[in-house]
């Protein structure tokens, strides 16, 4: 809803009714949608990212680290000061994760898809995470982590903003 491809659908909509002998009308309205711009840069390129719910918006540049599954022995003896944490989705609970690449001084966490396809996250509602958060697909595994050691960029940002969309409403001529 509210894209351009809604918009070229209802142009079509309206062509094939007015072909058929209808009149058209085109009603506009405006509504709130979900959005989300957010993603991970690396050298090669970028990945798309989703924004974990509860994450703040917010960019953070740092060198990329690799924290397992995110347990005490995947963190110990792992610098995370100024770090972009990479982490497997599982065991751990997302904000856990976060929590710990946070109080680690890391500058963002990254949680990796167990499977492809991308995925919804939320933090929780405890609102003491002040790091970004991403999600990323499964099938960005191996991309994601040829990055480690070298410098990667995150954005989160999504939120909601206000689109058009519209009906399209066909009677019969009289």
């Amino acid at each position: 809803a509210g894209s351009e491809a809604e918009r070229e659908a209802a142009a079509y909509l309206v062509d094939e009714l007015e072909s058929a002998g209808y009149d058209t009308v085109v009603e506009e309205f405006g509504f709130e949608a979900q959005r989300d711009n957010s993603l991970v840069s690396l050298d090669d390129g970028y990945l798309i990212a989703l924004a974990m719910r509860g994450s703040p918006n917010k960019e953070a540049r740092g060198e990329a680290v690799f924290a397992g599954l995110g347990e005490m022995s995947d963190l110990a003896g792992t610098d995370l000061r100024g770090k972009v944490v990479i982490f497997d989705r599982g065991v751990v609970t997302f904000h856990e994760k976060a929590q710990a690449a946070q109080a680690g001084g890391a500058v963002a966490a990254i949680v990796v898809n167990h499977e492809d396809g991308h995925f919804f996250g939320a933090l929780g509602d405890q609102g003491d995470i002040s790091i970004p958060v991403l999600a990323v697909s499964g099938e960005d595994r191996t991309q994601l982590l040829g990055s480690v050691g070298m410098l990667v960029s995150v954005r989160a940002d999504a939120g909601m903003e206000m689109s058009i969309s519209q009906n399209v409403i066909g009677r019969l001529s009289d």
